[in-house]
Parts: C-alpha cells; structure tokens; sequence
C-alpha cells in the first residue's frame, strides 16, 4: 500500500530546529521572537517576525545586518494582525541597498509610549542570514567629556546627547581599521510619536564631522557596523575643534585652531615652541588633558606656560625620561602681532656625548627649536660649548630635573631653565641625571651654531670626595650590546641593589642588593645573562640605596 509521503513535516520540523520557528507559525499562528537589549539574533528564514518593548525617557534602535550577498528589509509594526500579514500598522521601515538597516524609535515621555513594537525583516535578495539586534538606548554623550570607546561586536549603538540650537559641534568619531562603522544623528522635530529610518538622518560620516544643532533638544547618535568586522571605535561629541597633530621637526605655520597635540613615545627631554614674525609676541601653554574645557582653550590640567614678553620663542619642556609616555597638548595663543607665527615640536630622540665635538646646525626662519639629553654627575663642571655665527639670534637653556622621580613629572617653561646664555659657559648640576639642552632661534634669521658639552677633569691623586648623598653617576658603555658598567657612589656604607624597568615601569630583571662600600662603586650588569635574557629596546635603571630608590639612568640596549 502507497503511504502518504512526510516530507513536508521533516522540512517543517528542520525549520523550527534551524530557524527557532514553529510548524504552526508556517500554517496559521504567528511567531514574534522577543529581542532582548543588546543581544544580537541570527536568522535565516525569508521573513523573521520579532518583538521588543520601548525603554521609557530614551532613544532606542532595532537594527539588521544582512550576511553578505544577501540583503534583508526591516519594517516596524505597532500591532499584531492575523496570519499570514501578522503585522499591521507600519510606523517606521528601512531599506538600504548594503550595510544595516535600522529603524529608531523615540521614548521619551510623550511621544512614542511604552507598548510592545513587532520588526518584520524580510529577505529580498541572496539566500544567507541576517543578525538582528535592538538596543533600548540609555547611554547618555556629554559634550567636551572623555570619548566612549566601544567594541564593534554588534550591530549597532544608541546615544543621545543633549544639543544647543545653534552652536557647531565636532563629532569626533574615530573608527578603528578593520571595520566599517559610521555615526549617523536624528532629532524629533516635535514632541510627539517619532519613528524614523536610517535614510532619514541629519548628518551620516566616518569620522571627524562638524555638526550645527537647529534647535537645543536631546539628539540621537546611532554608530552602525555596517560590515561586521571586529574592532574599536571612540566617540565624543565637542564644541572644540580636534587639535592639530605635530611631527617631531617638522615645523608648521600658525592656523586655527591654534591647539597642537604632541604625541610623545620615547623617554626623552621633549620641546614645543612657537615664534612669531617680527615684533609679534606669543605665548604657550602645555596641557595633559586635551578635552573638557570650553573654546577657546578646550585643554585641561595645565603643567607649564611660557609667557616670555615681546619677540622670540616661547617654549615648554618636558623630562620623559620620568614624565609618563603620553601624548600631551599645547595651545598657542598671540598676544600683538599680526603676523603668522611657527610652532614646532622637537621629540627630542638626540643625546650630546660629553666630551664629543660639538654638533654643527644651520638655522634658518623654519626652525624654531632643538633639544637634547645629556647625562650629568652631580658635583662635577661642565662646560656648555656654544658658539653662533650668522644673523641668526640663537640661544641655550639647560633644564634640570630635581625631583628625578616617576612620580613627579616634570614640566617647565622657557623661564624655568637653570641656565641661559650665548657663548661657551659653566654649569656644576645639582643633580645626577638626564638634563634638558635646548637651542633656539629667536628672531628666525639664517645662521649656524654649535653646541656640545665638555667635562672637567678629575686631579690624579686627589683623594674621593665623598657626595652628600647616595647617586646613580652613568652607564658605561651606553648604548651597550649587553653588558654595563653602573657607576654609583655613596655617602656611607649600605646596600645597593638595581632593578630594570621597561618604558612602562615594568620590572623586566633586578639584582640583588648588597653591601657596598662608601665613595664611588660599580657593578657589573650583562643583560644576556639576566634570567630569560632581556631584549633590546630602551630601560631604564632604577638605583636602591638602603631599601629606598635613589636614581634612575636611560639604558639603550643594541640588537
């Protein structure tokens, strides 16, 4: 006997199974896949009913991303409806050729109320799935705080931000490689219902934007990925435009905004600067924070000024040999004048030998500033070489660290230096350490200079001379292939260990303290020898007299 075939209930079984859709929902129910906040859904069926509930005082979004060579439809329904419609009352639809289709809502008190909402997604093209996701909104920007930085692991974000009418902001959106996410802003013209599909956004971008608000109101910002791939994004929303970003010698005319970012990443004394042309005065301030305050500052947490009255170059310095590797900000600002001044960041990547012959520069009206390390030994002398030829107004300034701690970061402005001057010139350090030379041309003329630094020599046969207190005297040689020599020299007996640290503070080898005698003192460190064997890159050595860190030295370790 011919039995009935039961082909099309194992395809309906195989359905239910793949696509979470019951039998039932196929012949005479309707099925609406509740969506939980943030939780993306995979389906593959050619249409997917969902469900979700609005979030009172909030924008919120539900959203979908076709897989590729497909591509999917989104509509959102305020009712049910018998089958097969199951849907009725269409109050928001989104249907873009490629990337997510998405459709906001609007649930702040009195518009949208907080009833059950029912998305149909309906494939139109290809044959693959598509990952739906509702986000019930609740993130809140506020303008000029620190960016929000979020994965892109979903496919979409919902924020609202609260906007004055009009005043131009920055959207400082910064995707990450890797992914193709935009930022995308809606506003609710009035205070009723509001639905609102992704082609009806004011503003749609990649990155850095400005944006007018029309009136002052809560905006919403949606940031879509629109190709599922996996990354990072930060956003913030500012009344500031981004600062510009400096290369280390590289100088560049004044232009607005006349705020600079420096993006410091090696331990080293660093500069910026900035002169004007002719008569005209400028002066500088150097920030840590480079968001949070109004135009036309917008930095925060100032560590230096240099405000140097009339013509020349006004500067700040940084020790990063202690100062943490960051970037940091500075803002130019002109005090009379109507000319264009120069800024210029030096990242200081240069380090004077003593004893060396000096180094020859050329100056000219496109350089504003140098700087170097040099490593000096608390009570010794030393001389500045300096001499200038041309029309060139050149000058030297040497700053010293005193705290010398990681602690305490060190900033100064031109005023700050401890010594000054145009020709060759004494200097006896207070401290033991890396000490900032800068050189700078004050009037921007054409000349030349040269600048080294030479020790005094040490009588043969005089006894030591015992220093006040415990210091870290250098590394010999530096840079080194592996093994150093480190010179110290104590007060009075103790013990004396070292630890090595990477750029970050990191303990990567240490050895062991013990006895040593008071005066000068060496140990031996070979860093092929040092546990695992440390790799090359630059450390730092941290010295430890009696149980307390006394000192710190740059090692440059060769490959």
């Amino acid at each position: 006997m011919h039995r009935p075939s039961n082909r099309p209930i194992v395809a309906l079984g195989l359905a239910f199974l793949l696509f979470g859709v019951r039998p039932s929902a196929v012949n005479a129910q309707c099925t609406y896949n509740a969506l939980i906040n943030d939780t993306p859904v995979t389906g593959a069926a050619v249409t997917t009913l969902f469900s979700f509930s609005g979030s009172s005082g909030f924008f919120g979004a539900v959203g979908t991303r076709s897989a590729s060579g497909s591509n999917h439809d989104l509509a959102v329904f305020s009712a049910t409806a018998a089958s097969p419609t199951c849907v009725t009352n269409q109050v928001g639809v989104s249907a873009t050729a490629a990337g997510v289709d998405f459709v906001l809502g609007d649930f702040r008190p009195g518009r949208n109320g907080l009833g059950t909402f029912y998305p149909k997604l309906t494939r139109t093209t290809g044959a693959g799935s598509a990952l739906t996701e509702w986000d019930s909104g609740g993130d809140e920007i506020v303008v000029d705080d620190s960016p929000i930085v979020r994965n892109t692991d979903q496919v979409l974000d919902v924020f609202q931000v609260f906007l004055e009418g009009g005043v131009t902001y920055v959207v400082d959106f910064r995707p990450s490689l890797g992914v193709d996410a935009k930022v995308l802003i809606f506003r609710n013209p009035a205070a009723a219902p509001y639905w609102a599909g992704r082609a009806s956004r004011l503003v749609e971008s990649t990155g850095i934007t400005n944006f007018t608000a029309s009136a002052s109101d809560e905006y919403a910002v949606v940031v879509v990925n629109d190709d599922g791939g996996f990354s990072t994004y930060s956003l913030a929303i500012d009344q500031c435009q981004p600062p510009i970003d400096l290369t280390g010698g590289v100088p560049v005319s004044t232009s607005p905004p006349l705020r600079y970012v420096q993006a410091q990443t090696e331990p080293y004394w660093s500069a910026v600067g900035v002169r004007g042309a002719g008569a005209d005065d400028w002066n500088l301030t150097a920030y840590k924070t480079g968001r949070g305050a109004l135009e036309p500052v917008c930095f925060m947490d100032t560590v230096a000024t240099s405000t140097r009255v009339g013509p020349g170059v006004d500067f700040v310095v940084g020790d990063f040999n202690f100062n943490p590797i960051t970037p940091y900000y500075a803002r130019v600002k002109q005090v009379s004048g109507s000319q264009i001044g120069i800024v210029e960041w030096d990242n200081g990547r240069d380090e004077f030998t003593i004893g060396a012959a000096p180094l020859l520069r050329s100056t000219g009206p496109g350089d504003v500033l140098e700087v170097w390390d040099a490593h000096l030994t608390f009570g010794q002398t030393y001389t500045i070489f300096f001499e200038r030829a041309g029309a060139a107004d050149t000058r030297f300034f040497v700053f010293e660290n005193g705290p010398q701690s990681s602690t305490v970061p060190y900033w100064a402005g031109r005023a700050g230096a401890v010594l000054t001057g145009i020709g060759h010139t004494g200097y006896s350090p207070a401290v033991t350490g890396y000490h900032g030379i800068a050189v700078v041309n004050d009037n921007g003329g054409v000349g030349t200079y040269k600048v080294g630094v030479y020790g005094t020599a040490v009588g043969v046969g005089a006894p030591p001379t015992l220093p006040n207190r415990p210091t870290l005297d250098g590394l010999t040689p530096n840079p080194a292939f592996g093994q150093t020599t480190i010179a110290f020299s104590l007060p009075r007996a103790g013990r004396v260990g070292f630890d090595v640290l990477d750029v970050t503070g990191r303990l990567v080898a240490r050895i062991p303290a013990r006895d040593q005698a008071a005066g000068p003192g060496r140990e031996v460190w070979d860093a092929r020898s040092s546990g695992g064997h440390v790799r090359p890159g630059v450390y730092f050595l941290r010295m430890d007299y009696g149980g307390a860190p006394v000192g710190l030295a740059k090692l440059v370790l060769l490959p």
